[in-house]
This record gives structure tokens, sequence and C-alpha cells, in this order.
């Protein structure tokens, strides 16, 4: 067996050079998607704690009837009132998350891409 048998080609080097580098570009992408997941959970749960209290209602209300008495006094801007007796973020986030979690997932899942195909540009163009 000759040393140059024992040796790996310059393709085989190359080709698991790129698979250890696309393993670490999934790994950071599912790092990424759990981080982003858990934030947007975590503000949920947050969101729906605070604005499903007496208080927030109470305090929803009273903007809601201030805005109506602006409108009856002639504002300078018109404003459509909320038909809604709930704060429109406790409306989003409990009713609409599904939706909420898809977009974040596929905007995360762009810039995730395009930042992986940047630096792998720049990496591939100094080898």
């Amino acid at each position: 067996m000759t040393a140059e048998a024992s040796q790996p080609s310059p393709e085989s080097a190359a080709s698991g050079l790129r698979r250890r580098r696309l393993m670490w570009w999934l790994a950071g992408y599912v790092a990424v998607v759990v981080v982003a997941s858990f934030w947007l959970w975590s503000a949920r749960q947050m969101a729906i704690e605070q604005l499903s209290g007496d208080a927030a209602m109470e305090a929803w209300q009273q903007f809601n009837e201030e805005m109506a008495e602006q409108q009856r006094q002639g504002a300078p801007v018109t404003r459509k009132l909320s038909p809604s007796d709930e704060p429109p973020l406790l409306v989003l986030m409990r009713d609409h998350f599904g939706g909420i979690l898809v977009s974040l997932l596929a905007i995360v899942t762009f810039l995730y891409a395009f930042v992986a195909f940047l630096v792998e540009g720049i990496l591939r163009g100094k080898s």
C-alpha cells in the first residue's frame, strides 16, 4: 500500500468539510427556532396573564370610553372605535397564536438562510 492511497483525496476532504458545515448550520437553525418559539410562547403567556385580569379589562373599557367621548367632542383625528370588550393584544395572542408562530418561523427561516448564504459565500471565497 502506498502513502498516496492512505491519504484522502481533496474532493472527499472538501465534501467532509461541507458536510460538517451543513451540520453546524442545521444545529444553529434548530437552536434559533427553539429560542424564537420559546420567546414567543413566553410573551404569549405573559400577555394572557396580564391582560386577562379585571384591572386590564377595566383599563381597556375606560380607554374605549375616552376615545368615544373624544369622537363625540370632535377630535382632530377620527378613530375607528374597537367593538371588542377585550384588549386587542389579548385577542391576538390568545386566538391567533398559531398564525403568529407560523409567521415568526417563516421570517426566522428566511433570515437564517440569507445569513447562512452570505457567510458561506464569504468562507468559500477565502479558500
